[in-house]
């Protein structure tokens, strides 16, 4: 197998770009508010008129709390000395994934993608999402086809081991609840 490919400084750069895609999520948010409200209240013609943009608004924030939860699982298994290479890596490819489609487009269905535009979002609030030094390294070289192949020889390499062997200290499966 090939040497570790994941990124150096991994959980600082997941942490960091989750508070990015946190950022892009509120600008989407405050514009799609402006858009929505009426004298504090979502009024219900806007949201049909925007109804192609408010799903879109659920999906930035669907991705956004994903990735809150991914920074925050990578960060509780590593403490607990699980964090291994498969791990590290299903966890690169699924922030460089995301991040890209915050970025570009997030597909809500096989015919429909919400694009950052269509919240309001405009080309310097994309460029500053995709500048930050995580973000653009993430979606650049987070998941790449060698990283792909690598995590597919990893996994092929565990065939047949037991995840709670692996993961038990000793493997002892007999202190195992049932």
């Amino acid at each position: 197998m090939s040497a570790n490919p994941t990124l150096t400084n991994q959980l600082e750069l997941f942490a960091k770009a989750s508070e990015a895609a946190t950022g892009f999520y509120e600008k989407a948010l405050t514009n799609m508010r402006a858009r929505l409200m009426t004298d504090g209240k979502v009024n219900g013609a806007l949201l049909d008129a925007e109804q192609h943009a408010a799903h879109g608004l659920a999906w930035v924030a669907t991705y956004t709390e994903a990735l809150k939860q991914l920074n925050e699982y990578a960060s509780r298994i590593s403490g607990e000395g699980r964090y291994g290479e498969i791990e590290a890596l299903i966890c690169q490819m699924g922030f460089s994934e995301y991040l890209a489609q915050l970025a570009g487009g997030i597909p809500m269905s096989q015919g429909e993608m919400i694009r950052p535009h269509e919240l309001g979002l405009s080309a310097d609030d994309i460029s500053e999402f995709t500048g930050s030094d995580a973000v653009a390294n993430l979606i650049n070289n987070g998941n790449t086809a060698s990283l792909r192949t690598k995590l597919i020889e990893l996994i092929q390499h565990q065939q047949g081991i037991s995840n709670l062997r692996r993961y038990r200290p000793g493997g002892n499966l007999r202190n195992h609840p049932r």
